[in-house]
């Protein structure tokens, strides 16, 4: 696939939640978009304290969600490109704060995968902001409910993506409201990770790129 130079970041819960599912979740989309031709980085930025296997429970020190990030995106041939965001203590690990600052300024789209992270004004700073919904109907009945932390939450999104592809059908009881919704579905890169950087294909949902591919043109106008 041909290169494009704009960044696409991918918001995720590595770190905090250092397990296989979670893990795999993000790796395919990382891969994904790669593959598609994205200059693809992966920042953990939720500000939720990490959780920690060996004991068990949350905790304020940082450092093996930090180690735990850094070994998977260079098992994926990404090395060079995450960020852990420590808010607790004000520091940034794997790029420089400076850095992360103007990836967020650049950015073609922020990509808010699960939504673990609730967006600040420096999330809003330019890029297109995406929410795929992992766990579909939970949104929708607190929208339903009128819960304004959901509605604030939402609509501080451009465009929102969920795997609940059934919503809206006419067998489908969970009501819709005040929010358009686009389906998509989990992509699933078929390559090892080990030759990632050899792989090719299209793993990323269509849709997604969809947005992200005509985002792209209505800003350089018609060829």
């Amino acid at each position: 696939m041909p290169r494009r130079p704009e960044p696409l970041l991918v918001l995720g819960i590595l770190g905090q939640y250092p397990m296989a599912g979670v893990s795999w979740q993000a790796i395919h989309y990382l891969r994904g978009f790669h593959q598609l031709g994205w200059d693809v980085w992966y920042v953990e930025d939720s500000g939720a304290p990490p959780y920690d296997p060996r004991l068990g429970t949350t905790t304020e020190d940082c450092a093996p969600a930090v180690r735990y990030v850094a070994d998977v995106m260079r098992r994926i041939g990404l090395a060079d490109r995450w960020a852990y965001v420590d808010l607790m203590h004000g520091e940034t690990h794997g790029l420089s704060r400076a850095h992360l600052d103007a990836l967020y300024r650049d950015a073609a789209a922020i990509v808010n995968l699960c939504g673990a992270t609730a967006p600040r004004e420096e999330h809003r700073r330019g890029p297109k902001l995406l929410y795929i919904e992992t766990d579909p109907v939970y949104e929708q009945l607190r929208i339903a409910a009128g819960e304004e932390s959901s509605l604030g939450f939402l609509a501080s999104h451009d465009v929102l993506f969920t795997y609940g592809e059934n919503l809206g059908a006419a067998d489908c009881p969970v009501p819709l409201e005040r929010f358009a919704w686009r389906t998509t579905r989990p992509p699933v890169v078929l390559a090892p990770v080990e030759h990632a950087e050899r792989a090719g294909g299209h793993a990323v949902s269509a849709a997604i790129a969809d947005v992200l591919l005509n985002d792209h043109r209505a800003e350089l106008g018609p060829e």
